[in-house]
Parts: structure tokens; sequence; C-alpha cells
């Protein structure tokens, strides 16, 4: 499974973290078996710090569907607009 497939249900987000938190960085480490760790991190270049602030745990799975939606959408950059209320499916090409 490449993860390209629609979920074809809403997706709810927690009030809590409707938001998110800021990251400038990441980074990809080894899970336990076929598991990926995607680190979200706040980085200080200037006072010499780094801090998790987000870590998700991925099937690897998923990372190709992860890549790929990240091609399209820096394809498309230049025309991309925010809008929570359109999630677009991995896979679908960004207008």
């Amino acid at each position: 499974m490449s993860g390209l497939f629609e979920l074809g249900c809403p997706v709810s987000v927690d009030p809590q973290c409707k938001l998110g938190v800021f990251a400038n960085a990441f980074r990809i480490l080894s899970g336990p078996e076929e598991e990926l760790f995607l680190d979200f991190i706040l980085f200080s270049a200037l006072e010499g710090w780094a801090e998790v602030v987000s870590r998700v745990r991925v099937s690897v799975e998923l990372i190709p569907g992860v890549r790929s939606h990240l091609d399209l959408f820096l394809q498309d950059l230049t025309e991309y607009r925010s809008d929570e209320s359109a999630v677009v499916p991995l896979g679908t090409r960004l207008n």
C-alpha cells in the first residue's frame, strides 16, 4: 500500500491542536519494526538548541505517499492556497 487513496470520510481536528505547533526543522528516525518517527523540531542556530515539538510514528508504507504528496505540493507551491476546509487526498494534483 502506497498511502495514495481517498479517506472517504470527514476528518476531525481536536480543538487543542487546531492551530498546530510551529516547527522550522524535522528529522526522520528509525522506529520499532516497520515504523519510523517523524520529528518536527523548533530549532535556533543562533542560541544553539533544538526541541522536538511533535513526534509522529508512521508505517514505512506511508512514506512513499507522503513524498508523492509533498512533490505535488512543491510543484504547485505558487498556486497553493491554504484552506482548512479542503482536504486534498494524497496523490491529487493541487491547482
